[in-house]
């Protein structure tokens, strides 16, 4: 029984050690350096909160800021080529991002590669690429590059340096292709073919229309080579696959033509 006692009254006296600890704390905090360290503890506290406090300002103000200059480069800018075909590369890469709280969700669905080729003809990156930067906050070729694979990114910079058709060699320059070899359109615009058919051992040219073929689309074999008066060329193709000899050959000019694959 005097055993339970006096661990009773040790319990009320609490932990030596503690008590002994907090009188020498509250000893020093007394003292002029205590309360010193004290000061300059919580003048180190406050300056690290007004400190991130100006930065989360400085930018949410800077991100508004963008947000405004985007929305008024497009409102003044909306009927320049290069601002329309930086909206088209976002909508074909990025248009299924949300933002929830400052952060960027993207939904993927798939990246429109015909789109970006088709643009990638028609543009002149450097401008694209800096309304894109002001209106997106992205860099365009990053964009490009993260949602493309090797071959895409192949075909994407193919049409890029595209030349399209031929439209500066002289007639009496021109060079034409054997017979047999396999041709593709670098029209960068397409190209329609007419129909072409041999009768009495002639060409015979009409206004059928034998499909449409876009850039560095394989268009079939040269069955026969003319040159007009003017001394432009002009090739009967057989089509892929088109069973030709029986409905029809295709008609080509030479300058809208190549013999090289574009995308290879």
């Amino acid at each position: 029984m005097k055993k339970n006692s006096k661990t009773k009254k040790q319990s009320k006296m609490g932990n030596p050690l503690a008590v002994v600890g907090a009188t020498e704390v509250a000893s020093v905090a007394k003292t002029k350096a205590g309360q010193k360290v004290i000061d300059d503890t919580f003048t180190a506290v406050k300056v690290a909160v007004l400190v991130a406090g100006a930065v989360f300002i400085a930018k949410y103000g800077y991100g508004q800021y963008k947000l405004y200059r985007a929305k008024k480069y497009a409102r003044e800018n909306a009927m320049r080529p290069e601002v329309q075909i930086a909206l088209m590369f976002y909508n074909a890469m990025k248009g299924n991002i949300i933002s929830i709280l400052g952060f960027e969700i993207d939904i993927p669905d798939g990246t429109d590669e015909q789109v970006l080729n088709n643009l990638a003809l028609q543009c002149d990156l450097v401008s694209v690429a800096k309304a894109y930067k002001i209106l997106f906050d992205r860099e365009l070729m990053t964009d490009v590059n993260e949602e493309l694979d090797s071959d895409e990114l192949r075909a994407f910079f193919n049409r890029l340096r595209a030349k399209g058709s031929d439209t500066t060699t002289p007639p009496e320059k021109l060079k034409a292709f054997p017979k047999g070899t396999t041709v593709y359109c670098r029209n960068k615009n397409g190209i329609t073919l007419l129909r072409a058919d041999f009768k009495n051992g002639k060409v015979v040219v009409t206004k059928e229309n034998k499909g449409f073929y876009e850039y560095a689309e394989e268009i079939g074999k040269i069955q026969a080579v003319v040159k007009d008066e003017n001394g432009e060329i002009f090739y009967v193709i057989d089509r892929n696959y088109k069973m030709d000899s029986m409905v029809g050959y295709g008609w080509a000019n030479h300058r809208d033509l190549t013999n090289i694959n574009p995308d290879k």
